[in-house]
């Protein structure tokens, strides 16, 4: 999904996906889980940072959806209160 977002001119979308998830939650959950899971804490590390990146990924799909449906609604109000 970086990739898409980095295509279409929405680098910081681009730059927070992927460096989040190749470098920051990843580094996060492998220091902070297995003191308390032990070694199974370094195995999980990556599967969430995966999902924290997923979740993530949903807010910024949501935001622009609606960025996307509030221009539709101005644009069409536009077009009907044209005389």
């Amino acid at each position: 999904m970086s990739g898409y977002y980095q295509a279409i001119g929405k680098n910081i979308y681009a730059n927070i996906i992927s460096i989040g998830r190749g470098f920051v939650f990843q580094f996060i959950f492998t220091v902070v889980l297995p003191p308390f899971i032990g070694t199974t804490g370094v195995f999980l590390s990556l599967p969430l940072a995966e999902l924290i990146t997923f979740i993530i990924l949903g807010v910024i799909v949501l935001i622009e959806s609606r960025k996307k449906s509030i221009t539709l609604l101005k644009n069409k109000s536009i077009l009907i209160n044209v005389p």
